[in-house]
């Protein structure tokens, strides 16, 4: 949903003989949401464990205990929250300038 809100956010923000069409915001989600899965697939964790280079076995181990527990998820559903509220905010900043935000298209695409 979050990309699908950014991308219709960033595509009514064009020109209107630059934007692009709703087939291509799809192909587009599709795309990306494909790259994702075989980032996820080809590790592209080690980069961030880079930062957990220096922990201990036990560290990690207690690292990896707080986010599969109740507070853990919270924590990064939080995060996540956090990164989708500031798209809104952008996007109603945008419709405050006039902007008409695409609601039933990020919907639309969300679905897919």
């Amino acid at each position: 949903a979050m990309v699908a809100t950014r991308q219709a956010v960033l595509n009514r923000s064009r020109a209107p003989e630059e934007r692009w069409s709703k087939e291509r915001l799809v192909e587009y989600l599709e795309e990306t949401r494909e790259q994702m899965r075989e980032d996820l697939a080809n590790g592209c964790w080690m980069p961030q464990l880079y930062v957990y280079r220096q922990a201990t076995d036990a560290e990690l181990t207690q690292y990896l205990e707080f986010f599969e527990s109740e507070t853990g998820r919270w924590y990064l559903n939080l995060g996540r929250k956090a990164s989708q509220d500031a798209w809104a905010a952008a996007g109603l900043r945008l419709g405050d300038a006039g902007f008409e935000y695409p609601w039933e298209e990020v919907k639309e695409l969300s679905k897919k």
